[in-house]
């Protein structure tokens, strides 16, 4: 029976990978389209007591869609240009070591983000919001431990044993803008391939589905028949979550895939696909 545990072997030089991103949403019949290209480079260090420091880098950061939301992503780029942060044991992003630059960078160009969009329909809501999350470190590290290109990278799949045909329970969040904070996903993590001295590549497949006991059902309901004004509308959520994962045998990512849509029937249809693969 084949079985491995997956842990970030040291690398003395940085791994560099290209990302692509493609997001196609429709609201009450608007659609809106975003593709997102980047180069990203990981380096890992320890400090004094062995513990192991990932720098995360992205640069040529281009995406098509500059407006609405996208435009805030867009300003708001500079924050994710270098993290460096610690792992949980399951190799998920843990704590932000840089965080203090991170937050000196955010006061430094969010007034000017400010009164750039102010003229935009949520600028009320994204002036209160922000700087609430970017005063919370950890929850600044919880909202990037789900989003590209970390999850691809460090997608909480190390330190776990894997035995072929078995699934390993897991756990996602995906970021929402319907009513609703965030998404809860349930996941399920199977080893495809374990790897051998012919194909030493190593494979982690996860599926995922709605965490229905952990979303926030009611509220969701409310905003949806709101929109929608229609106080019987369906407002069922439906979702399919997929992750593929390549590991070398060094078990660093090679390529990952990480897709999701999102389908509540008559009011919102959305994609997400984001490739990572190493140059």
């Amino acid at each position: 029976m084949e079985e491995l545990i997956l842990n970030h072997k040291t690398i003395w030089e940085p791994k560099l990978y290209f990302l692509y991103r493609e997001e196609r949403s429709e609201l009450l019949g608007r659609i809106v389209e975003n593709k997102i290209t980047a180069e990203v480079s990981v380096e890992l260090s320890k400090n004094f007591t062995g513990e192991k420091i990932f720098t995360v880098s992205i640069s040529d950061y281009k995406q098509t869609n500059s407006e609405g939301l996208y435009k805030w992503v867009e300003d708001l780029m500079p924050l994710r240009k270098k993290i460096i942060f610690t792992i949980a044991e399951d190799g998920s992003l843990e704590s932000i070591k840089n965080y203090g630059e991170i937050n000196n960078t955010f006061n430094d160009i969010f007034p000017g983000i400010i009164k750039k969009n102010r003229a935009e329909k949520n600028a009320e809501l994204m002036g209160k919001e922000l700087p609430i999350l970017m005063n919370d470190a950890g929850r600044l590290a919880k909202s990037w431990r789900y989003a590209p290109p970390y999850i691809n990278l460090f997608a909480g799949i190390h330190g776990k044993k894997y035995i072929k045909e078995n699934e390993i329970i897991g756990f996602r969040i995906l970021p929402s803008f319907i009513g609703i904070k965030e998404i809860p996903v349930y996941t399920k993590e199977k080893l495809v391939n374990a790897g051998s001295r012919k194909e030493p590549n190593i494979e982690i497949e996860v599926e995922g589905e709605l965490a229905k006991d952990k979303i926030d059902q009611q509220k969701l309901s409310s905003f949806v028949r709101l929109l929608r004004d229609n106080p019987m509308a369906v407002t069922e959520m439906t979702l399919r979550y997929n992750e593929n994962h390549i590991l070398n045998q060094y078990h660093w990512t090679m390529q990952s895939t990480c897709m999701s849509s999102i389908f509540i029937p008559g009011f919102l249809y959305r994609m997400e696909t984001t490739v990572i693969k190493e140059i």
